[in-house]
């Protein structure tokens, strides 16, 4: 199994123990991980879904790292064949 699809699984398990501890932080760090392991399996949809998610948490707790996520999903914009939901999103930040 490739190490990143590994991941994924555990990503996902830890995203499901930290909402239900209200840890916020650490709800955003992993929806950061998944979408960098997403993006790596060549999954820009999910990634950019993951990377929403984590954007949305870390701005609502006022956190710096918003700014680089807001990086991944530039990046992602760019990386996904420039597609309108994207290229809107990142625009829009």
């Amino acid at each position: 199994m490739d190490r990143d699809t590994e991941a994924v699984g555990y990503r996902r398990q830890a995203l499901l123990l930290y909402r239900r501890a209200g840890d916020r932080y650490a709800e955003a760090d992993v929806l950061d991980g998944l979408g960098t392991s997403y993006s790596r399996l060549g999954r820009p949809e999910q990634a950019v879904r993951a990377w929403r998610g984590a954007h949305s948490i870390l701005t609502d707790i006022a956190h710096p790292r918003a700014a680089e996520i807001e990086r991944h999903l530039a990046g992602a914009a760019g990386h996904a064949g420039n597609r309108p939901e994207h290229r809107s999103y990142a625009r829009s930040r």
